[in-house]
């Protein structure tokens, strides 16, 4: 479907904006005894260790969901669409890998609106062009 967003996508958005608001720490979320904060993988140790939690999972999967199933035409995005898309993949993947920014994110509450806001908003583009 074209120009909007379908059933799948109204599906998985819930989800993934949950997801994005555990990963910053606005709220926790915990269902059947699972706390989708603490992490479930740990890859590496020490302060260079990379941790994925249940939030950062459902947040990959709605992304893949969302692209899989709308194949958006990046050709017809403009600036401030492509820069909300990169920028919504770059917040979902880049804090486990990036210490500093993940630190930032969950510092304070406002830096935490801004990245659900803008994951937000790039996971709806992603969703809408398809």
């Amino acid at each position: 479907m074209e120009k909007r967003i379908d059933l799948n996508d109204a599906f998985v958005s819930p989800f993934f904006v949950l997801a994005s608001g555990v990963q910053a720490k606005l709220f926790e979320l915990v269902l059947f005894g699972l706390d989708f904060s603490k992490s479930v993988m740990v890859i590496g140790s020490g302060p260079a260790a990379i941790t994925i939690s249940a939030a950062k999972i459902i947040s990959i999967l709605a992304i893949v969901v969302a692209i899989g199933t709308n194949k958006p035409d990046l050709d017809s995005m403009g600036a401030v669409q492509t820069w909300t898309a990169i920028a919504t993949i770059g917040l979902v993947l880049a804090p486990p890998f990036s210490p500093m920014l993940e630190a930032l994110i969950q510092s304070s509450a406002i830096a935490g609106i801004i990245a659900l806001v803008v994951q937000s908003a790039g996971f709806y583009t992603l969703s809408y062009l398809g």
